[in-house]
């Protein structure tokens, strides 16, 4: 079974990376929304959202959900 690019945290809610993937990706999301800031003001806010959703996205996909296999 394949291993997914993220998976639970060990303490408190939410979810970590667990390969080089998942670190990528976060890496990624930090430069489009550091990127965010060169597009004109009144596209800004369209830009930083579909960042973000991109990024929920690829975490949803991309999750696994036990330790387990």
């Amino acid at each position: 079974m394949k291993r997914g690019w993220f998976g639970p945290k060990t303490f408190g809610w939410g979810v970590q990376p667990t390969g080089w993937q998942g670190c990528v990706v976060i890496l990624l999301f930090i430069l489009a929304l550091l990127g965010a800031s060169l597009v004109p003001e009144a596209v800004r806010a369209w830009v930083q959202i579909a960042a973000v959703a991109a990024f929920m996205g690829v975490v949803v996909l991309t999750y696994r959900r036990s330790n387990a296999s």
